[in-house]
């Protein structure tokens, strides 16, 4: 659970689905784990606290170039960077993971706790952030968190493969029971199948952990969790599943962080028919 005063992130709002769902975790014996540190101090007690707890320590890096060409030829399932290493820094590494199609997830080790330099982190896609000096219940706690999700993508793979378009089956998460009613019509008549409704944040991502969709819509405005975090939360475990934002808002802020974020569509409310069975199409034909 996020504690208090700290920097909430679709993290924090995994460990609840975690609590849910138990079965997500695996073996630590089966998760590999590139460190990626300068220090050669701190990269061995990092490795030394990841065996004792059963992970795989595949490699170690002294800088971001070695660390990227390693995860390249390795494919570790995690890798844990440091943020300010020399030839290429940690924010240029998760910069490359982000803009990438590699499965390797990041955590961020760094002395750096400045809160924008852990939101930039966190934005760039880093599913925890460790400051240095650490302690092992800390590090193991982090870790652990990444680990599970690495096992829910693993556990989810394959699973958006399914009848072209029409056919396939939808989440709609949007605390106005009338705008998911209308939604709910719109979209079984252009041939889709609702799955489910919800009507906060929270409730929406379990009901996506139990159901399985192929696609989700939700809205950004929530009374439990910020509907871009939500995003962030389904991109983090799910990074294939479209997503299309339907809602009130129109500022460029807003869509701009959703487009960052990795959304399929966004259409504005008052809902139009042809506007969103246009907008789920184009998003399930690139999918």
């Amino acid at each position: 659970m996020c504690l208090p005063g700290a920097i909430p992130d679709a993290s924090c709002i995994f460990k609840l689905l975690c609590t849910c769902f138990p079965d997500v975790n695996i073996p630590s014996s089966k998760i590999s784990i590139l460190i990626a540190d300068d220090c050669s101090t701190v990269s061995a007690v990092l490795r030394s606290i990841l065996r004792k707890a059963g992970y795989s320590v595949v490699g170690v890096a002294s800088d971001g170039k070695s660390a990227l060409k390693m995860i390249d030829q390795l494919h570790p399932d995690v890798v844990s960077l440091d943020l300010q290493m020399p030839v290429m820094s940690g924010f240029e590494v998760l910069h490359a993971l982000h803009d990438s199609s590699r499965n390797t997830v990041a955590v961020v080790v760094s002395a750096d706790a400045d809160k924008e330099i852990v939101r930039q982190s966190l934005a760039l896609g880093a599913l925890g952030y460790v400051t240095k000096p650490f302690n092992e219940d800390h590090v193991l706690a982090v870790f652990s968190q990444a680990a599970s999700i690495v096992a829910r993508r693993q556990k989810c793979a394959g699973n958006l493969t399914g009848p072209p378009v029409a056919g396939r089956r939808a989440i709609i998460i949007d605390k106005s029971a009338e705008d998911r009613s209308q939604l709910n019509q719109i979209l079984e008549s252009g041939g889709y199948i609702v799955a489910d409704q919800a009507s906060d944040g929270l409730a929406g991502l379990i009901s996506v952990e139990k159901n399985a969709p192929d696609f989700v819509c939700h809205a950004v405005d929530f009374s439990d969790i910020d509907g871009l975090k939500v995003l962030a939360c389904l991109r983090a475990v799910h990074p294939d599943l479209p997503i299309v934002i339907v809602s009130n808002h129109n500022d460029s802020e807003t869509v701009n962080q959703a487009v960052r974020g990795g959304v399929k569509g966004y259409i504005l409310k008052p809902l139009k028919r042809e506007t969103v069975l246009s907008a789920i199409q184009s998003a399930l034909s690139t999918d």
